[in-house]
């Protein structure tokens, strides 16, 4: 997972992703977040073949995922950095597949425990706007709309 953008915090020393950041998909809010939107059986198998770093226990990725797919955002509470709680949640494309991966990272002195479940809940409805977005966007979608779309009228 590669950070290809970011919004840069208000204020002095806040956390922040740098761009470019390379991200194994064993982070676990992230990681959580892609494998609960393409929750299949087996999933939880290739989960444990994936090559990780020392110490990292990539099972624990999956546990919940049914809860992470109910809910529609993952989260992290310092599994990946101590000190750091994290969200995340997946913006499909028109064709189904995961086109955006949103997450919201902080310290916990600025992102405790219960910051972490309401941004979650506003990332994910946020994530199914654009997800709309996109699908209207897509040429498929402009092709199917043609026919019932009045002579004239451009998109409202």
């Amino acid at each position: 997972i590669v950070v290809t953008d970011r919004i840069m915090p208000r204020r002095e020393g806040a956390f922040a992703a740098p761009i470019g950041q390379v991200y194994p998909l064993a982070v676990p809010a992230m990681g959580r977040a892609v494998f609960a939107a393409r929750l299949f059986a087996g999933v939880v198998d290739l989960i444990d073949v994936m090559p990780v770093a020392d110490g990292e226990k990539p099972s624990q990725l999956s546990e919940g995922l049914e809860e992470v797919h109910a809910r529609g955002f993952a989260t992290s509470l310092e599994e990946w950095q101590q000190g750091v709680h994290s969200v995340a949640t997946t913006v499909l494309g028109p064709d189904g597949d995961i086109a955006l991966i949103l997450c919201l990272m902080g310290r916990v002195q600025d992102f405790p425990t219960d910051r972490v479940f309401a941004a979650g809940k506003e990332l994910h409805h946020k994530a199914k706007q654009l997800e709309l977005t996109l699908q209207e966007l897509s040429p498929a979608y402009a092709l199917q709309n043609d026919a019932a779309r009045p002579l004239g009228a451009f998109g409202t």
